[in-house]
């Protein structure tokens, strides 16, 4: 593959996987719409599986499959944009990585389970990824994916704000 072709495929994959990361939060806004539900989760499930190509694609094109290499570069970026030399980023990465999946994972083994668990806890998960996902494209990126990046924190604000009202109606009526 040319490197023209590998840098579209990082790009591409990881646009893909931002619109499906989407889906996550917007779950949280919806009352108990099953088939809506069932779409969310299908697009969450594309978004991730989007990621784990964009990942797969960066380390072949950008890292000959190194973690050193993506370690050190991970830490010329954070050295450029905060001033400190710094690749744990890259580990909050992984970490990433592994919560998308691990959620994923249990939204199609354990639905009820899923849409029932504590506020707290997703409101733990979708912190985090929230976090990576702002930094990664907002703070990190540039060009289409930094404006995809800022509808997708405005559309992360939506449904965190639309899922508080709802609670607080429900605490009042």
């Amino acid at each position: 593959m040319s490197a023209d072709a590998e840098a579209w495929l990082v790009r591409t994959s990881v646009q893909v996987a931002l619109v499906g990361y989407l889906a996550g939060p917007a779950s949280l806004a919806l009352e108990r719409d099953d088939r809506a539900r069932a779409l969310l989760r299908a697009i969450w499930t594309v978004g991730f599986v989007a990621f784990v190509v964009h990942v797969l694609a960066a380390f072949d094109a950008f890292y000959a499959w190194s973690h050193a290499v993506a370690f050190a570069d991970v830490a010329r970026q954070s050295a450029e944009r905060f001033g400190f030399d710094s690749g744990s980023g890259l580990y909050l990465n992984y970490l990433f990585l592994a919560l998308w999946g691990a959620d994923a994972a249990w939204w199609w083994w354990r639905p009820q389970s899923h849409a029932a668990r504590p506020a707290a806890l997703s409101a733990l998960i979708h912190g985090f990824l929230f976090f990576i996902v702002f930094n990664g494209t907002v703070v990190f990126a540039s060009g289409f994916s930094r404006w995809l990046g800022l509808v997708a924190t405005a559309a992360w604000i939506v449904s965190l704000a639309s899922l508080v009202l709802r609670k607080r109606r429900r605490a009042h009526a």
